[in-house]
C-alpha cells in the first residue's frame, strides 16, 4: 500500500480494537465525478448536466427511498418496480425536457417495465434461485432478516433495464419522427422497425456482455477447475445474469414496436403534404 493512504477503521467494541476496514477511496471519486461532468458537459452542453443530475437524482432515490424500503421488510418486487418507473419517468423528463417526444418515451418505457416485471415474475421461480449465493445478499438477509432474496433479484432485473430502454426508445421515436416528414404511416413504421431491430439487437449485445462480465472471477475460477460449459451456464451466479439478460430484451422487444407505433400516430402531421 502506498504511503500516506487514507484508510477506514472498523472499530469491535467488545474487544475496544481498531480493525482495518478498507480504503478510503472517496477523494479518487470526486476526482472521477469531476472528469466525468466535464467530458458529458463538454460535448452535450447543457443536456450533458441534465444527464449527471437525473443519474445523480437516481442514486440518491435508490439510496433513500429503494434501500430503507427493502430493509425494512417490503416486496421487494413492489418498491423495485416503483423505482424502475420513477427513474425512467424522472431521467427522461429531466434530461429530454417535457415535451412529445419524452411523454411518448414514457409511456412506452412503463409499458415495457411492467411488461418485464410479468416475465421476471413468471420465469424467476422457474430456476429454484435462492438469491443467497453473493456474501453481500447474505449479509444483509442476516443484518435485516427474512429478506426475499430472490424478489431482490427480480427487482435488481427490472431496474436494470431501465437504462438500455430509455436509450432505444428515445432513438426510435426520434427516428420516426424524422422518417415521418417525407413517408406515409406505413413506410415509416417499416422503416423505423428495420432500425429498431437493428439496436435491439446490438442492445441485447451490450446487455450480455455487461452482466456476464461482472462474474469473469466465477468463470476463471470454474476453468481452473475445468467445470463443463453446462454446468457452468446453470450455476446460479450465471443463471442470474442470464435472466437479467433475458428480462431486459423482453422490454426491448416490446418498446420498439410500442413506441413506433406511437411516435407514427403522434408524428403523423410532420408529413409532407
Amino acid at each position: 500500500m502506498p504511503e500516506k493512504t487514507a484508510i477506514i477503521l472498523g472499530y469491535e467494541k467488545a474487544t475496544d480494537t481498531y480493525l482495518y476496514y478498507d480504503r478510503d477511496r472517496r477523494v479518487n471519486l470526486v476526482w472521477l465525478a469531476l472528469v466525468f461532468i466535464i467530458m458529458l458537459v463538454f460535448f452535450a452542453r447543457i443536456r450533458g448536466l441534465l444527464a449527471v443530475a437525473s443519474l445523480t437524482l437516481s442514486v440518491l432515490f435508490m439510496y433513500y427511498y429503494t434501500a430503507p424500503a427493502l430493509a425494512s421488510g417490503s416486496n421487494p418486487v413492489t418498491i423495485s418496480l416503483i423505482t424502475a418507473a420513477t427513474i425512467a419517468v424522472g431521467t427522461t423528463l429531466m434530461s429530454h425536457g417535457y415535451n412529445l417526444t419524452s411523454s411518448l418515451a414514457v409511456l412506452s418505457m412503463v409499458a415495457a417495465i411492467l411488461v418485464s416485471w410479468i416475465v421476471a415474475v413468471a420465469v424467476f421461480p422457474v430456476f429454484g434461485l435462492t438469491g443467497g449465493m453473493e456474501e453481500s445478499a447474505q449479509y444483509a438477509s442476516y443484518l435485516f432478516g427474512g429478506l426475499d432474496l430472490v424478489g431482490i433479484l427480480i427487482g435488481g432485473a427490472l431496474i436494470g433495464a431501465v437504462g438500455a430502454l430509455d436509450d432505444v426508445v428515445l432513438t426510435q421515436i426520434t427516428t420516426v419522427r424524422e422518417l415521418s416528414i417525407h413517408g406515409d404511416r406505413a413506410s415509416t413504421i417499416k422503416a423505423a422497425m428495420r432500425v429498431g431491430r437493428t439496436h435491439v439487437v446490438s442492445s441485447t449485445n451490450t446487455l450480455a456482455m455487461a452482466y456476464l462480465s461482472a462474474s469473469m472471477p466465477l468463470l476463471l475460477l470454474f476453468a481452473a477447475t475445468e467445470t463443463g460449459a453446462g454446468l457452468v451456464l446453470s450455476s446460479e451466479e450465471i443463471v442470474v445474469e442470464i435472466l437479467r439478460m433475458f428480462i431486459g430484451t423482453a422490454g426491448l422487444v416490446l418498446s420498439v414496436p410500442l413506441a413506433t407505433i406511437l411516435a407514427s400516430f403522434a408524428y403523423a402531421k410532420n408529413r409532407a403534404e
